[in-house]
């Protein structure tokens, strides 16, 4: 075991640098969010517009970062813990600066290489985003702790309302992932001037061994605390797989079963955004007290089936745009069985907790990026049997009945039991 000396406090560095952590992650967030339209137009235009092609493409690429991601993930967290947050985020940063740089380059080039080589860069540089929540731990108050989180929600909703719609506006692939890589190297620079750091290690204060924290598998251990959260674990496994193939194959789907372009894609994924962040931060805080959590979750399951099933039959663009509005209503679901969750963890087990969850959704991405869009990519094939370009909605629609069976299965809470009990 290490042993930590210990370092001037942070009482009177707080505000400033809690400040500066949520510009730091806007424009980290913005200047991915400007790509999100125009990555997968990218790959589809190495392709020569061979959108099925490029479906199977994009989702091996994505696959290969979350996988990366997957691993590194807890090693970055680690590493964070001997180093500092300031440098790890540095780390991170500067790769991620390297991905959207290269980015820019195989669009220049037309080079797929040059892409795998950025999505490589990607996954190797772990969980910037991940780095910053510790870092916010670090500086909250545990009566504040949740609060300051809520500000994430804000960085992430400038973000992406704003990054998408910039992308679309712009209507060049190139420009728009110049424009990207100004504004990571803008946020590197940020970093470097105005972050400080924000660990304070207590004396005599020791951390495990590096090898031993890294473990990714090991992060996922605390998520089978007992039977209510292993019923929970594997619940968001199924609906993760169902969200994370939607997310993958929205922009090749929309571009080949409506027609959509860079531009009509950006404002899809602005609409998406936006409604998740006004759902998540306003409409959510009025149903659930009103309706309680477990009916409200239902209902999100209920709206996913209706969801897919709708997106897979439709070919009307219009039909899309009202369908992602309801997309994110029923995305209360993952703030809830966070929170669900974290009724049932120790106190001392939160941050494992968060890992593991970060764990299972970069599982879930590897699995589905892969999957949904060889699906995708066989059944609007010449070679395909049948056309059945919706065939990765209408699984995310057998995966979300899944999710609604097992909710409705739901074990009690242990910690309601034992308050059964106490009475």
């Amino acid at each position: 075991m290490k042993t930590i000396q210990p370092q001037q406090t942070a009482g009177t560095t707080q505000p400033p640098t809690l400040a500066h952590v949520l510009v730091f992650l806007s424009l980290y967030v913005l200047s991915v969010g400007i790509t999100i339209p125009t990555h997968p137009q990218l790959i589809t235009q190495l392709y020569d517009g061979d959108v099925s092609s490029a479906s199977s493409s994009f989702g091996k690429l994505i696959s290969l970062s979350s996988a990366l991601q997957f691993i590194l993930s807890p090693f970055f967290g680690a590493v964070s813990d001997i180093i500092g947050r300031k440098m790890t985020m540095l780390i991170q940063v500067s790769l991620s600066c390297v991905y959207i740089g290269l980015l820019s380059v195989s669009s220049i080039k037309g080079s797929f290489t040059i892409a795998l080589i950025a999505q490589v860069c990607n996954g190797l540089s772990g969980s910037v985003v991940q780095t910053a929540m510790a870092s916010i731990a670090d500086l909250s108050t545990p009566e504040k702790r949740a609060q300051n989180f809520g500000l994430v929600g804000v960085a992430f909703g400038v973000g992406f309302c704003i990054g998408p719609m910039i992308g679309a506006l712009l209507g060049n692939i190139t420009l728009a992932f110049l424009i990207g890589t100004s504004l990571m190297v803008a946020a590197t620079v940020y970093a470097v001037v105005f972050l400080r750091e924000s660990l304070v290690k207590s004396p005599g204060q020791t951390v495990p061994p590096l090898l031993e924290s890294a473990n990714p598998v090991k992060s996922i251990r605390v998520l089978f605390y007992n039977r209510f959260t292993t019923y929970m674990s594997v619940l968001i496994i199924v609906i993760n797989l169902a969200n994370q193939g939607f997310f993958g194959s929205a922009v090749h789907y929309n571009t080949y079963r409506f027609g959509f372009d860079a531009k009509q894609n950006g404002y899809y994924m602005t609409l998406l955004g936006l409604g998740t962040a006004i759902v998540q931060g306003v409409l959510m805080k009025r149903l659930i007290p009103k309706l309680g959590e477990m009916f409200v979750l239902k209902a999100c399951y209920v709206i996913f089936i209706f969801f897919f099933v709708v997106m897979g039959y439709t070919d009307n663009g219009n039909v899309a745009f009202l369908m992602i509005v309801l997309f994110t209503v029923a995305g209360m679901s993952d703030p809830m069985q966070n929170g669900l969750m974290s009724k049932e963890i120790r106190k001392e087990d939160q941050g494992s907790l968060q890992g593991g969850l970060s764990s299972l959704m970069l599982l879930s991405r590897v699995v589905a990026s892969v999957t949904m869009s060889s699906l995708f990519s066989f059944f609007t094939s010449k070679s395909a049997p049948i056309q059945i370009p919706g065939i990765a909605y209408y699984v995310g629609a057998v995966l979300s009945v899944v999710a609604l069976a097992i909710v409705l299965r739901l074990p009690e809470p242990s910690k309601q039991q034992q308050h059964k009990k106490d009475e």
